[in-house]
Parts: structure tokens; sequence; C-alpha cells
């Protein structure tokens, strides 16, 4: 895990991605996380990419991150 955020934070300041926690607002649980990556300021684009825990999967989680991500990102 602790590789994992080393990952995150190296390349938010290479300016080359960036990443969030998905947490649940009833329990402040982390269940997975998104972000953006393959971030090109200089071409203003980016891809998204998400990653859910398994028994999290059909609750319509990953739809509501990643419309918060799109609005973040415009």
């Amino acid at each position: 895990m602790k590789q994992i955020i080393r990952n995150f934070s190296r390349n938010f300041k290479e300016k080359s991605g960036v990443k969030w926690g998905i947490e649940l607002r009833e329990t402040g649980t982390i269940i997975g996380t998104i972000g953006f990556q393959e971030w090109s300021l200089e071409h203003k684009r980016a891809n998204i990419s998400y990653a859910l825990f398994p028994e999290k999967w059909g609750n319509g989680y990953a739809s509501e991150a990643v419309d918060k991500v799109i609005s973040y990102g415009f």
C-alpha cells in the first residue's frame, strides 16, 4: 500500500497523473481509487482510471465517482 501511495505522489509531482480515494459517505471507508493518468497539460487530455473492491461493484459508485472527476477536470 505504501508503494502505491508513493507512486500516486510521484505521478502528481511529475504532473503525469492524479489519484483520489473513493470513500463511502456513510462510513468514510475507502472502497477504491479513481483519477487521471497519462495526463497531458500541453494537449489538455487525460485518461480516467478507477478500481473498486469487487464487493462494491454494481452499486453505482464508479459512475458517481467518474461524474465527479469529469466535473473536476473541466
